[in-house]
């Protein structure tokens, strides 16, 4: 009968050993993802970012209220027409 196997624990591993910073795995690496940009590069990120938002929020506004204004006048020029539909069939009744 053979013997049962020995279980053995796996070595220790020290946390300095588990991470090692990102220059040191990839040397040619010119900028990292958690890096921070320059103060230039970053004022320009924001007002571009700024810009986008003011501009699609204008463009959003603008596109609803048309919207509501035109359904507004299809609606009421829907209602007059009923109204002369009613009023010419009153009309003729008499």
């Amino acid at each position: 009968m053979a013997d049962p196997p020995i279980l053995v624990p796996p070595k220790m591993v020290k946390p300095e050993d588990l991470h090692h910073h990102v220059l040191e795995q990839l040397p040619n690496l010119t900028y990292c993802i958690n890096d921070n940009p320059r103060w230039g590069k970053e004022v320009v990120i924001r007002s571009w970012q700024i810009c986008v938002l003011l501009s699609c929020l204008v463009l959003f506004c603008f596109v609803y209220v048309v919207k509501m204004v035109f359904f507004w006048w299809w609606k009421l020029g829907k209602e007059v027409a009923q109204f002369f539909i009613v009023y010419r069939v009153g009309f003729v009744k008499r």
